[in-house]
């Protein structure tokens, strides 16, 4: 054996020696991880791949196999997509204790990165605990009184563009709808107004692509690193979505810094719950008025969580509506007794629905609570796990992904009795009393919960109560089982939300 064979064997095995050790190392490393993980149940796992064969085919195949498995294993059990595990929960107990003590997101939100930034509902904890402080004021009960009369003004624009459906048969009500949802929160989230001008619907197109792109890459795991992500013609295409929300939004906040300065001296605090000027302003104005008042954010913040507050109030504000309506149309019973309550409150009179006449509107509540039940905007929400966390049974390791199947849960019988029939009275307040508080969770919950709930659930209730109070409603679904799904940020429909109207 020659010098130069020598070498060649001797660096042969100290590379082998090498790999042994890192090896090693890392399984050192990750033996508890895998200790904890081996005792969940899952699907078989294949080597550099784990289970995400389930993920890949068209979206009605992933639906089904999503569907398989949650039919297959009880929670909590385990899903591997490469080196990265996921554990999914539908206990209310076990998702209690993780939604308490786990707040950061998972890794895949920061896909979302391009659209939504760092804001509320992607950033990290400690970003998201000095953001949410200043954001609970923008979302006082003073404020979201002086957002009724937007959201009753678009409602009343929504009648007239129906009139245009009133002979068409069944017809597809969630583009006429998104319009409206877009239209109110743009107005009350930035002061724009969607459908007027070219370059405010250009934004929302954008908007809209760029989440449908994030969508599409999320269900492509192996698009998931950046590497192989930006060799994709969708990369280029969302890095220029992203730098013209930027720019359209950027614009609007330097415009919102310039009226607050030229008006600073009747913008204070001390108006804040009592002048009407003050409370038809929008969430951005509020949001400039507080942190040029003693907050320290930069434009950029400000731009992150206008943009998180478009993304999660226009098109799932859309979807719950136009799912309310179905099951209004599905249930004559229920649509008489929501129809008799407006009608009550409302009388004969073509007028706005203020924040008043909300809170007596009871049933409606209770249908919409139901609507949400069935059809959760959000059919998943993630944890990132920071630290081990022991949910009984189990120990949920560090490092991992904690997924909690919102519509799983919602429909789980073992909870819900009769679980696919629609029905409003499961949120009377007695009926809620006997159930787990976390059996029912349509804006998340723990610390981390949606703080945009009250401002949904009052939009929602001013454009359903408008609709009602003058169509009647049918439509060609028959039951709630006839409603498919599609791999979507917010949970939607396959096909069209098809209903009929007829004016009363």
């Amino acid at each position: 054996m020659n010098i130069a064979e020598n070498v060649r064997t001797t660096l042969y095995m100290l590379l082998m020696s090498i790999i042994v050790f890192c090896g090693v190392s890392y399984w050192r490393r990750r033996r508890t991880f895998y200790f904890y993980a081996s005792k969940f149940n899952g699907p078989a796992s294949l080597p550099l791949i784990g289970s995400a064969l389930y993920l890949t085919g068209g979206n009605e195949r992933i639906i089904s196999n999503i569907v398989f498995l949650m039919k297959k294993y009880k929670s909590p059990w385990k899903f591997w997509v490469g080196r990265s595990l996921y554990i999914v929960l539908t206990k209310p107990e076990d998702i209690e204790i993780v939604f308490n003590q786990a707040l950061e997101k998972p890794r895949a939100y920061k896909l979302t990165e391009p659209v939504l930034k760092e804001g509320l509902f992607t950033g990290p904890v400690a970003k998201w605990r000095r953001h949410r402080k200043v954001i609970l004021k923008t979302f006082n009960l003073n404020i979201l009184n002086g957002f009724v009369e937007i959201f009753s003004e678009h409602s009343q624009i929504l009648l007239e563009r129906l009139r245009n459906f009133e002979k068409n048969g069944h017809f597809d009500a969630f583009p006429v709808i998104t319009e409206a949802t877009l239209d109110i929160t743009c107005e009350t989230a930035m002061g724009i107004r969607a459908s007027t001008e070219s370059k405010n619907l250009k934004f929302l197109q954008n908007f809209a692509r760029g989440m449908d792109l994030i969508v599409w890459r999320v269900f492509h795991f192996w698009l998931h690193p950046d590497a192989i992500w930006r060799l994709t013609s969708y990369s280029k295409e969302l890095n220029e979505i992203s730098k013209n929300i930027q720019k359209f939004v950027g614009d609007i906040i330097g415009e919102k810094k310039q009226q607050y300065l030229q008006t600073k001296h009747i913008a204070q605090d001390d108006n804040y719950s009592s002048d009407h000027q003050i409370r038809r302003k929008c969430f951005l104005d509020h949001l400039i008025q507080l942190t040029e008042g003693g907050e320290s954010w930069s434009d950029e913040e400000i731009m992150e969580e206008a943009q998180t507050m478009i993304a999660a109030g226009s098109e799932s504000m859309g979807t719950v509506i136009s799912f309310a309506l179905i099951m209004i149309g599905m249930h004559p019973s229920v649509q008489n007794k929501v129809y008799e309550e407006v009608f009550h409150i409302l009388g004969e009179d073509d007028r706005s629905v203020t924040a008043e006449d909300l809170l007596r509107m009871v049933y409606l509540e209770q249908v919409i609570k139901e609507t949400l039940r069935l059809f959760p905007v959000a059919a998943v929400i993630g944890r990132f796990m920071d630290k081990n966390i022991d949910i009984g049974s189990h120990t949920i390791p560090e490092g991992c992904d904690c997924l909690v199947s919102i519509l799983h849960l919602h429909r789980n019988p073992e909870i819900w009795e009769e679980p696919l029939k629609f029905k409003p009275e499961r949120f009377t307040p007695e009926e809620m009393a006997k159930r787990h508080p976390y059996s029912y969770l349509p804006f998340s919950g723990g610390p981390r919960n949606c703080i945009g709930f009250k401002y949904a659930t009052m939009a929602v209730k001013t454009v359903v109560s408008t609709v009602v109070k003058d169509y009647r409603i049918s439509t060609d679904f028959e039951s709630v089982e006839d409603i498919e799904f599609i791999p979507s940020a917010v949970l939607k429909a396959k096909g069209e939300y098809r209903i009929a109207i007829e004016r009363r």
